[in-house]
């Protein structure tokens, strides 16, 4: 987040993690759950956790 540049593992949530993680995005940003409203499929939601350390990406900054 911000200007901060990590290596980082994305994981895409699935199930009840999906949901929940979906719902708290929801409820920080409201149109966020309007845009799911407005389309048949669902909404890919991606975790990112960092890894250890500043890696490769920090240096093309």
């Amino acid at each position: 987040m911000g200007a901060e540049i990590r290596d980082v593992h994305a994981a895409v949530l699935r199930g009840q993690e999906r949901d929940a993680a979906f719902a708290e995005q929801a409820r920080r940003y409201p149109g966020f759950a309007d845009y799911q409203r407005r389309t048949e499929r669902i909404i890919p939601v991606i975790a990112l956790t960092p890894t250890t350390g500043p890696g490769p990406a920090a240096n093309q900054a």
